[in-house]
């Protein structure tokens, strides 16, 4: 994706240099609308990450309040082990998730990037960009339902219910087993398709710019 992110962003200033500066003015007003909603998306995702920050802070407690009604049930080495299990759990659950976030972030960066190409283009050449935007918001709305479902994922609580040392092994496959399809359904299911909608947005975007580049070529030709 980084190396058709450059692409367009070399393409874009070819772009410029060939188009005139007519439509700068007819997209200032679009500019400001865009401005309105990306500072309306940047509003929404400190939310979720002040929520994020308060899982982080409050999940062990969480952890402590679950493990001890569990535990309650329990014999002493059955304790002990489950604690290990649920602490090594959350411990993988955690970082998974934040590693997440940060790539959710990340996307945020390239979205920004797109749209300040996207203004440029629209800026030299005077064009319609509006289903452009309209793309760049489209996956937005999939960075923000990803966002909001790591989140959901971080604040779960995976305990282990050890009737025995006996069943103990069988208890931890299975719980290891569950974070394990959890964490593959979001990288399969939220992570995946947005990832698709990203190259889309990206070759949508270098599409358009390479038509600008041969349609002004064609121009000059005519005017040779």
């Amino acid at each position: 994706m980084q190396k058709l992110l450059k692409k367009f962003m070399v393409l874009a200033v070819v772009a410029a240099m060939f188009a005139p500066n007519a439509g700068a003015l007819a997209q200032t007003n679009n500019r400001l609308d865009r401005q309105q909603i990306l500072e309306e998306y940047e509003a929404r995702r400190a939310q979720a990450e002040e929520r994020a920050a308060e899982i982080r802070e409050n999940i062990e407690q969480r952890r402590l309040e679950i493990r001890a009604e569990v535990e309650e049930r329990l014999s002493e080495r059955a304790k002990m082990l489950a604690e290990r299990v649920a602490d090594h759990l959350g411990i993988i659950n955690d970082n998974a998730t934040d590693a997440m976030l940060n790539h959710l972030n990340a996307l945020d960066r390239v979205l920004n990037n797109l749209e300040s190409r996207t203004d440029r283009v629209g800026d030299a050449t005077g064009r319609d960009m509006s289903d452009v935007y309209s793309g760049i918001d489209a996956v937005r709305v999939e960075v923000t339902e990803a966002r909001s479902a790591v989140i959901d994922q971080k604040e779960k609580v995976y305990t282990a219910e050890i009737d025995s040392m006996e069943g103990a092994g069988e208890v931890m496959r299975a719980l290891s087993q569950e974070l394990r399809s959890d964490l593959q359904d979001l990288r399969e299911n939220t992570l995946k398709p947005l990832h698709t909608s990203m190259r889309n947005l990206v070759t949508e975007l270098k599409g358009i710019v390479e038509a600008i580049i041969e349609e002004e070529g064609e121009n000059q030709e005519d005017e040779e």
